[in-house]
């Protein structure tokens, strides 16, 4: 039988390497060379390069532009900016130089570093999540008001907090008109310089239960619930939504994501349009 035999096989499909996303860490090219090898190793900058584009004498090899935003705002339109690149390494910074009577000081708008061309990098998932998470709407969660005033006079018992005279004339000395309201910020900040040993999470949740009709602040109800010596508020069991941890602080429950604010994302990514 002089039938031919396959001595050789078949060449194999030759796998394309699939090189994963750059995850965040360190420069792109610290990330690509980690999925080089099972040990890492450093990026090796372009010496040959580096020689002959670094800086010789009076010829510094760096290309510079100026630039001004392109905005609307009359104060950011007088903004300049000094665009330099360096052909030794491929990077780029940029430097915004004082405006007279302005007010600002000369500083780095953007630190010496390679900059990605607009359509070549794409963004992560890490990304992409903190970019939703910053544009997120939360669900509001409703939290008993027993509750929050029975934590907050727990620790201001604790910490023998007795100054509540005090707090009721800081209100009353910003509330010119003497109409018994206060805005939330401030409001909240009168209650933040008494450095009250009260976590912001339960102090703003506290000052969301005293809201009137016109979003402002009833302080005066505010400072009644809080003091513990004359109104004490009844042991409440502590039950979902609030947890209390071993210090005896408050934490509440990370809020459920319902939506996305789409059209601040927009304004800020392209800029409010009339």
């Amino acid at each position: 039988d002089f039938t031919p035999v396959k001595y050789k096989s078949k060449p194999t499909t030759k796998i394309e390497r699939q090189i994963p996303p750059y995850n965040g860490f360190g420069s792109e090219e610290d990330s690509l060379n980690s999925t080089l090898g099972l040990v890492p190793k450093a990026p090796q900058p372009n010496i040959k390069k580096f020689m002959e584009k670094d800086r010789q004498g009076l010829e510094s090899n760096v290309l510079r532009f100026s630039a001004i935003l392109i905005t609307d705002d009359p104060i950011n339109s007088e903004r300049k900016f000094v665009i330099s690149y360096y052909l030794s390494d491929d990077t780029i910074a940029v430097f915004e130089p004082p405006i007279r009577n302005s007010g600002g000081k000369a500083h780095s708008f953007l630190l010496r570093n390679i900059v990605i061309q607009i359509g070549e990098g794409l963004l992560t998932e890490h990304e992409i999540m903190t970019i939703g998470r910053y544009y997120s709407i939360r669900e509001q969660l409703k939290t008993d008001i027993c509750l929050i005033l029975h934590l907050v006079q727990e620790a201001l018992r604790k910490s023998t907090f007795e100054d509540f005279t005090k707090i009721s004339e800081a209100f009353m000395y910003e509330d010119r008109q003497r109409t018994g309201f206060l805005p939330v910020q401030e409001s909240r900040n009168i209650l933040k310089g008494f450095q009250l040993p009260i976590p912001n999470e339960i102090l703003d949740e506290m000052i969301s239960n005293f809201l009137g009709a016109d979003g402002q602040v009833a302080y005066r109800n505010l400072v009644l619930g809080m003091n513990w010596r004359e109104n004490p508020v009844p042991h409440v069991d502590v039950k979902h939504p609030l947890e209390v941890n071993k210090a005896g602080s408050g934490e509440f429950p990370v809020k459920k994501v319902t939506s996305i604010n789409y059209i601040a994302f927009i304004e800020d990514l392209f800029g409010k349009q009339e």
